[in-house]
């Protein structure tokens, strides 16, 4: 080792991925620290329930030093009374804090949130006697009573409890020391970021796939229990962190220019803000030989969830069925949301499809595409998928819904269709299958396209990033 440039150590935060869950974020996360040896790491996973090491979905590379889990929704035991009194002193100085930090959010000032993060790990409190004592709930009082809301007081408050519970689980929560700290998204792991830079003093790195503020905003407004106040305390509740995150975040990146113009909107610096693509190792999926098959082999990659529309190719392979009748269809990919698989299963078998659409599970990421035809992309909400670069350096052609960075993705190498169009998608399927020339000129032009995306030049860019927030040298082993 350079003893000039020491060997450093990064701090990655997820929240509801990496390692416990596969996905974009997941294999991007995983394909950072096995490609970066140079680095030490070290996880920091949010989760939804209790996880070990028993559930991780990956192989941790030799380089992570250890992984820190966070339940967020740990039971909390019986409900326990409103305290007035209880270790006064320490309960005065949080609560000067919280008003303060309150009041400053809806300033749009951010500075006492640093305070209130510093008299929370001070305070000899759990999070019940921070959050169970009277001057907690004036706070949250005072909050209902600025917002004008028309929902009820105790619903209100149950929401900001339930959200505070978790923030001041995650103040009290050790973080490991490390030369930068690098949050996966805002949120929950943006406060976490946040809060390890106020109390390390070292620099944090955003990086967003999609934008979190955004996606808990959609969740919220088809919410069936959020009503009224209380979609607007969690919508409150989330942008504050957004904010914060983007304001504190010493470099932001993100994988297209959409996502930065939402993130420069919501605070971050224009100057830091910077387009860092996805990339994958093009040789893997290019050199993966091709599988012998019958008919026309038509393949959906991805999480088997709402979002990714799989119901849609099901009803396009009911209409395609007739007029090519060696068609298969394939949905490869982990289940992510059981009713909604079962949902997709009765619909096949409710349109006589159990013959053309199967179910493939989880496949080793180069085996996706080697019998594939056509690949096929129906959702919903897409930022700049994997799957589509992976599909390219595979020599497969596309088809795909218009959604977030695939129009300029597949720009002039793909066909692309608007989201829930069935008439649409079921006629461009067809074309693209009865013209052989279409398909070859596609594969041609993806494989050329996707020499923009490889995963090397991606990683080099983080060195990059990770050398310029520490103001030092490339950082070598």
């Amino acid at each position: 080792m350079n003893s000039l440039n020491p060997r450093k150590h990064v701090c990655l935060i997820f929240e509801g991925t990496y390692p416990y869950v596969t996905g974009g974020v997941a294999v991007w996360a995983h394909e950072l620290i096995a490609g970066s040896p140079q680095f030490d790491f070290s996880i920091v996973a949010l989760t939804d329930r209790p996880r070990t090491a028993e559930d991780y979905k990956f192989i941790l590379p030799p380089n992570v030093r250890e992984v820190v889990t966070v339940n967020l929704t740990r039971p909390q035991g019986q409900p326990r009374l409103i305290r007035r009194f209880q270790k006064k002193k320490d309960i005065q100085r949080v609560a000067e804090a919280f008003g303060a930090a309150f009041d400053g959010l809806r300033r749009n000032d951010f500075a006492p949130l640093r305070e209130l993060v510093l008299r929370v790990e001070e305070a000899d409190m759990d999070e019940n006697n921070l959050l169970d004592n009277a001057i907690f709930w004036n706070v949250i009082s005072k909050l209902y009573a600025s917002l004008g809301t028309d929902d009820s007081f105790a619903r209100f408050f149950w929401v900001w409890e339930t959200m505070a519970r978790s923030a001041v689980r995650l103040i009290r929560t050790p973080v490991p020391e490390a030369d930068v700290y690098h949050c996966a998204a805002t949120g929950y792991a943006g406060l976490v970021g946040c809060l390890a830079k106020a109390r390390h003093n070292k620099p944090l790195v955003l990086s967003e796939h999609g934008l979190y503020l955004q996606e808990r905003q959609m969740e919220v407004a088809f919410h069936e229990v959020l009503q009224g106040g209380q979609r607007k305390a969690v919508e409150t509740f989330f942008e504050w962190i957004s904010r914060w995150t983007y304001r504190e975040a010493d470099q932001v990146t993100s994988l297209a220019d959409f996502i930065r113009q939402h993130q420069v909107e919501l605070g971050a610096e224009p100057s830091k803000a910077v387009i860092i693509p996805n990339g994958i190792d093009i040789a893997r999926f290019a050199n993966a030989p091709r599988r012998e098959h019958g008919g026309f082999r038509v393949g959906l990659v991805g999480r088997v969830a709402p979002v990714k529309d799989i119901k849609l190719l099901i009803q396009v392979a009911a209409e395609l069925a007739p007029a090519i009748p060696d068609l298969a269809v394939a949905i490869i990919g982990p289940v992510e949301d059981p009713i909604y698989e079962r949902e997709c299963r009765d619909l096949v078998t409710s349109l006589g499809l159990d013959a053309v659409v199967k179910f493939e599970g989880l496949k080793e990421a180069s085996a996706c595409y080697t019998d594939l035809d056509l690949m096929v992309i129906c959702s919903l909400k897409e930022v700049q998928p994997l799957t589509v670069l992976e599909a390219m350096a595979a020599g497969v052609p596309m088809v795909a819904t218009r959604s977030g960075g695939i129009p300029e993705m597949l720009s002039g190498i793909g066909q692309v269709v608007p989201p829930r169009d069935l008439a649409h998608l079921t006629r461009t399927i067809r074309r693209v299958h009865s013209d052989g020339e279409l398909r070859a000129k596609m594969i041609e032009a993806g494989r050329e396209r996707v020499k923009r995306y490889e995963l090397s030049q991606t990683l080099a860019r983080f060195n990059e990033l990770y050398s310029g927030v520490t103001r030092e040298a490339p950082w070598v082993a």
